[in-house]
């Protein structure tokens, strides 16, 4: 579901996964629309404020713009192409999954919903196969 709105900073809402600032629209070249709305999706609040890392049995290897990823504790591997990979760096830089997200939205000239559900798909993937696991955890 979208919203419209001219508020400016957080929204109360436990499943709000993206807030609306005043002014970021101006600033972008792509997804300006969106910017211009909050997005809610339907994952909580403890997930969007997450943050994930790669743990120390995982190993990774980038092979001409893709990216392999080996979990050495199952034998499980996985393979990312480009946006797989931005996707991937975004999730595991620092940022929280909200945060990781908003950044993407800027990146990609894609609805953000279908940007949404596929990058919560693929992080879904990865945590269930031991790719990447909550920093907290870890």
């Amino acid at each position: 579901m979208v919203a419209d709105t001219q508020a400016e900073g957080v929204i109360d809402n436990p499943r709000l996964l993206l807030t609306l600032k005043r002014g970021c629209a101006g600033k972008l070249n792509r997804g300006a629309a969106f910017f211009r709305r909050v997005l809610l999706v339907s994952i909580d609040a403890a997930l969007a404020n997450a943050r994930f890392c790669v743990p120390e049995y995982v190993c990774v290897q980038s092979l001409g713009g893709e990216l392999v990823l080996l979990n050495v504790n199952t034998g499980y591997y996985f393979g990312l192409d480009e946006q797989g990979k931005a996707f991937f760096e975004a999730l595991t830089s620092g940022p929280t999954l909200g945060e990781a997200l908003e950044g993407l939205h800027e990146q990609y000239d894609v609805s953000p919903e279908q940007l949404t559900a596929d990058f919560l798909e693929l992080s879904d993937k990865l945590r269930q196969h031991g790719l990447v696991v909550n920093a907290a955890e870890a």
